[in-house]
């Protein structure tokens, strides 16, 4: 490799370890399958595991070249030669070469110091029909327990469907709910069959005197019936109770059952913050170079344990805050001196979890600082704000900062391009139900809060009434729920407030937020009203709503990728009963309200600047330290990469997700990278998907193979330069 990622000592760590773990797994798999080849009579079972023997020696001899082991990757290359001979042969290979093949192994395995305890446990199984491939999430257990790997999408399904049976415990609590509401309408019952007992009495005393009536045997039934009822009742107040038991213990166990299955199948997917920040001293320190400035990189938090899926998410995020920060936010030494500073910047990301399920990331600097009215100016240039709104306190004026295509920079620079702003930042965040805030003192710095939750899908929600219809909003951003006597509203400039802790507070209609009609007549206020403050960053609004019936945990569902930019809404849950109720985006609410409060409007018929997409790129690689170093080469320059551990898991992805171009290994199990690139050719939908072939086959018949499968580019391993890579990205996606 000629530059990049390769060139940081913690990533080239990190590498090594990856390859190791790798490596590994792989001469274990060859081991059990010389094992294998031992205990077969069978010719075909033989060629069977040569071709996977083969092709595991063939994976592990690119790993080895990637990491600079030329000794292993010889040795590697040997071996391969060995087995493309026996495969050719296609016969039973001899106890003596079998016996040859272990003593290779063994010398690759003392060649990459892993000994003879990488190959020498297997003796005892059997060969895999299958190799699975190299997997992309791996969870290590206590020291000598070794490493599992597993595919993080079957991670991933795992989780959903634990957190399926959420749902079932909340409908479980339902039901006890509704039977113990049953057993108070027994006290209902009680009272009255109390009341009638005296009537019964004098009833049977005329009865029972025997006097001539033209009632009295319709009298005698009806007390019958009565007693028979009350003898009735009773048993079946008996065996509700022992229903009603018996149903809270079996909620108690199922609570108790989802609560830990969920809390263990979490902990398997949350990463420590320090898996995303690795990236960012090799990217600042570069960065810093290409600005000519001096920038110390101070990193804290990061232990504390994300959801992968939320750092997934907000990655492009943090990159994007990171590289404004370098770019802009911090000056030259000269500058910096000039202002009476350190000649050296400091730039921090922090990380700290709060209560609520939340964690807080910083991304701070103490760089120029914004100018909260130089932002105002050019707002108002840009007409984002109205010229008969009054001027903008400091938080408003910087909020504007997240408007879309907002940017006060007057030039475009390579690192951080011009035009994006920070509306990027604000929808990554508020995807997954966070918020973004910013704190700036002009000449001092400037600071980004985050405030995300730890782990997607599953919190605690307010459940609110707005003309009827039901909605959840997070309970992490509910500062307080008050009922307000109805009194205390007044009308100021069209608009409700009330004093509430010494200010005065604009107070928005839920209903109106979401463009819901009104239901039958508005009555007249009268009474109290249910009032929902809600808190995002440094901003308060409430919301007027009709109720609040309860708070409970609940699974919250994405909308899909065609309502995925409804600003109000950020996903849905299913109650027990099986009713759907929307979960509203607490950032959007606050937003809205804020703009109906007056504090600023959008020019009407005013279309928001388009904002610049990340160019989408697939891998498609079975060797997980290929995968890895090629991963970190795209997003060091600025792709947003997805991956694949090989061609069938490739051409799925393709078909649901298609990105901006493939890239693919050409020897992979289940669907190689010819067959791959010649699916894709075939397919209407992908035909003209760029796809690269990266490959240690670098005979010229397999270069005309690539082409003819329909390659836009063939890259051989053996000649990899990550500088070649990118000029061939960029050039097909020019």
């Amino acid at each position: 490799m000629a530059d990049g990622p390769m060139k940081d000592p913690a990533f080239q760590r990190r590498l090594r370890e990856t390859f190791r773990a790798e490596a590994t797994e792989h001469l274990h798999e060859i081991s059990a399958g010389l094992f294998a080849l031992e205990k077969s009579a069978d010719v075909e079972a033989h060629a069977a595991i040569i071709e996977t023997i083969f092709r595991l020696t063939h994976t592990l001899k690119g790993a080895a070249r990637l990491v600079g082991e030329e000794d292993a990757e010889a040795l590697c290359q040997a071996l391969e030669h060995r087995l493309g001979l026996l495969k050719q042969a296609k016969k039973k290979v001899p106890p003596g070469t079998i016996a040859e093949l272990h003593a290779e192994l063994t010398r690759l395995s003392a060649m990459l110091n892993f000994g003879e305890d990488a190959i020498g446990v297997v003796g005892s199984k059997t060969a895999p029909t299958a190799v699975e491939a190299a997997m992309t999430v791996a969870a290590r257990g206590p020291a000598g327990a070794g490493l599992v790997r597993v595919p993080s999408a079957r991670l991933d399904a795992l989780l959903v469907h634990a957190e399926e049976l959420l749902t079932a415990k909340l409908t479980g609590a339902q039901r006890v709910a509704a039977l113990r509401a049953i057993e108070e309408r027994e006290a209902v019952w009680k009272k009255e069959w109390a009341r009638i007992r005296k009537e019964m009495v004098a009833a049977r005393r005329f009865i029972d005197a025997g006097l001539p009536s033209p009632v009295t045997r319709e009298l005698k039934a009806l007390v019958h019936f009565l007693d028979w009822n009350h003898e009735f009742v009773e048993r079946w107040q008996d065996e509700l109770a022992q229903v009603s038991r018996a149903a809270r213990q079996d909620e108690r166990r199922l609570g108790t059952m989802v609560d830990h299955l969920l809390g263990e199948t979490k902990e398997v997917l949350m990463l420590p913050f320090d898996s995303l920040l690795e990236i960012f001293p090799s990217f600042v320190r570069e960065a810093a170079l290409s600005q000519g400035k001096e920038i110390d990189l101070v990193l804290e938090g990061g232990k504390t344990e994300i959801d992968r899926r939320v750092l997934e998410e907000i990655k492009d995020a943090i990159v994007h805050l990171v590289r404004n920060a370098v770019d802009h936010g911090l000056g030259t030494p000269a500058e910096r001196r000039a202002a009476g500073k350190a000649s050296r910047g400091t730039l921090t990301i922090a990380v700290t979890q709060k209560s609520g399920g939340d964690v807080e990331i910083v991304v701070a600097d103490d760089g120029r600082g914004v100018d909260a009215a130089k932002v105002t100016a050019h707002a108002r240039r840009l007409k984002l704000i109205g010229e008969d709104v009054e001027e903008l306190s400091e938080g408003d004026a910087l909020g504007l900062l997240f408007e879309s295509g907002f940017s006060t920079s007057s030039t475009v620079t390579e690192l951080s391009g011009r035009g994006l702003g920070l509306a990027i930042v604000r929808e990554k965040a508020e995807q997954i139900g966070g918020s973004v805030a910013i704190e700036s003192e002009l000449g001092r710095g400037t600071t980004f809060r985050l405030q995300l939750p730890i782990t997607l899908a599953r919190f605690r929600g307010i459940f609110v009434m707005a003309q009827s219809r039901p909605f959840v909003i997070p309970a992490a951003h509910v500062r307080r729920v008050i009922r307000l006597d109805s009194g205390r509203i007044k009308r100021v400039k069209n608009q409700d407030t009330f004093d509430f802790e010494g200010a005065s507070i604009v107070l928005v209609k839920l209903s109106e937020i979401l463009g819901i009609p009104a239901v039958g007549k508005q009555m007249a206020q009268s009474g109290s009203v249910f009032v929902v403050m809600l808190s995002v960053g440094r901003s308060r609004v409430a919301l007027r709503v009709d109720g609040v019936p309860y708070e409970q945990e609940i699974v919250m569902k994405g909308l899909g990728r065609l309502l995925a930019r409804m600003r109000h809404f950020m996903g849905a849950t299913i109650v027990g009963g099986g009713q759907i109720v929307p979960v509203l985006n607490a950032t959007g609410l606050v937003g809205s309200a804020i703009r109906r409060g007056g504090a600023r409007r959008a020019q009407p018929g005013r279309a928001a600047p388009a904002v610049a997409r990340k160019r989408k790129i697939l891998i498609a690689e079975d060797s997980i330290t290929s995968r890895t170093l090629i991963k970190s080469i795209l997003q060091g320059a600025g792709f947003e990469v997805r991956t694949a551990v090989d061609g069938a898991d490739a051409l799925t992805t393709l078909k649901f997700e298609p990105p901006d171009l493939l890239i693919s290994d050409v020897q992979m199990p289940r669907l190689d990278g010819f067959e791959l690139t010649a699916k894709i050719r075939a397919d209407k939908d992908l035909s003209t998907l760029p796809v690269i072939l990266i490959t240690s086959l670098a005979s010229r018949e397999d270069k005309a193979r690539g082409v003819d499968a329909g390659a836009n580019a063939y890259i051989v391993k053996s000649s990899f330069d990550q500088s070649d890579l990118l000029e061939a990205i960029g050039r097909l996606l020019a």
